[in-house]
C-alpha cells in the first residue's frame, strides 16, 4: 500500500486530537475537574494507540481494518469537546450554578410552551454586597457568594431551576403541582434562611450573610411575558430592600 494513502488516513486523526487536546488543556474548559481529568486521558490513549497503529502501518504498508475507525473516533472526541464547551457557556464558574444565559434559555421554552404548567420563579439577592466588597474586598465578597450558592444549593429540589442571575442575585424555579400554592414558596425560603442562619453561626466570618428575596407565580399561558414578569420581581425586591435598610427588619416580599 502507498505511504501517502496511510498518512492521509492518519494525520487528519492525529492532528484533530493533537489541537483538541492543546486547546482543552490551555482553556478554561472544564469547571468539573473529574470530567476534565477523564477527557484528557481519553485523548492520551487515543493518540498513543493512533500513533502506534500509524507507525505500525507505515512499517507493514498496509492498513489494518480497526485502522479505519480513527477518524470515527476523533470526531467523537471533537464532538465531546463542542459538548462541554457548549456546557460550561451555560455554567457561572464562581458558584457552579447555571448562569443567566442558561435561565433565559429555560424561560423563553417556558414562555412557548403555553401548556398552562405553572411555576414559582424566586429571585435572592445577597443584601449589602456593596458594603462588603468595600469593607473586606472583593476577594471576599465572591466567598460570600460561593458560601450563599452552597446554601441554596442544600435546599433546591433536584427538580428545580436554579441560577446565578446576574452579580449577586439567584433565580430558583419550582414548578407547582396540584395542591400546592403560594405557601410552599415560604416554606422553600425559610428552609434557606434557616440554612444561611446555622451557616452564620458557624462561620468565623467577621460579617453575616443576609438575603432579600421575592417571587411570584408564573402560568405559561401566553398572557405575560417572562420579561415582564422578571421586572415586576424585581421591582418589589428593590423596594423591599429599600425597606429593610431604613427598618433594619428581614424577610421577603410576598
Amino acid at each position: 500500500m502507498h505511504p501517502a494513502l496511510i498518512i492521509n488516513v492518519f494525520i487528519g486523526s492525529i492532528l484533530v486530537v493533537i489541537l483538541v487536546y492543546t486547546e482543552y488543556v490551555n482553556s478554561k474548559y472544564s469547571s468539573d475537574r473529574k470530567q476534565k481529568k477523564l477527557f484528557m486521558f481519553f485523548m492520551v490513549m487515543s493518540f498513543v494507540l493512533m500513533t502506534a497503529d500509524f507507525v505500525y502501518s507505515m512499517i507493514s504498508l498496509r492498513i489494518n481494518t480497526i485502522s479505519l475507525i480513527w477518524p470515527i473516533i476523533s470526531a467523537l472526541l471533537l464532538h465531546k469537546y463542542f459538548s462541554i464547551v457548549q456546557n460550561e457557556t451555560r455554567m457561572d464558574n464562581l458558584t457552579g450554578f447555571k448562569n443567566r444565559y442558561s435561565f433565559n434559555e429555560f424561560t423563553d421554552d417556558l414562555s412557548k410552551r403555553r401548556t398552562g404548567e405553572s411555576w414559582i420563579i424566586s429571585k435572592i439577592d445577597m443584601d449589602n454586597t456593596r458594603k462588603l466588597n468595600s469593607t473586606y474586598g472583593h476577594l471576599e465578597g465572591d466567598n460570600a457568594l460561593r458560601s450563599l450558592a452552597a446554601v441554596i444549593k442544600s435546599c433546591v429540589k433536584k427538580t428545580d431551576f436554579a441560577a446565578r442571575y446576574d452579580g449577586d442575585e439567584f433565580v430558583l424555579a419550582s414548578k407547582l403541582k396540584n395542591g400546592q400554592d403560594r405557601k410552599n414558596v415560604e416554606n422553600y425560603m425559610k428552609d434557606i434562611k434557616d440554612a444561611l442562619s446555622r451557616h452564620n453561626e458557624k462561620s468565623q466570618k467577621p460579617y453575616k450573610i443576609g438575603i432579600v428575596y421575592g417571587y411570584g407565580v408564573y402560568t405559561a399561558d401566553g398572557n405575560i411575558s417572562i420579561n415582564d414578569f422578571m421586572k415586576d420581581i424585581d421591582d418589589h425586591m428593590h423596594r423591599e430592600k429599600e425597606d429593610r435598610r431604613r427598618t433594619g427588619d428581614a424577610g421577603g416580599i410576598v
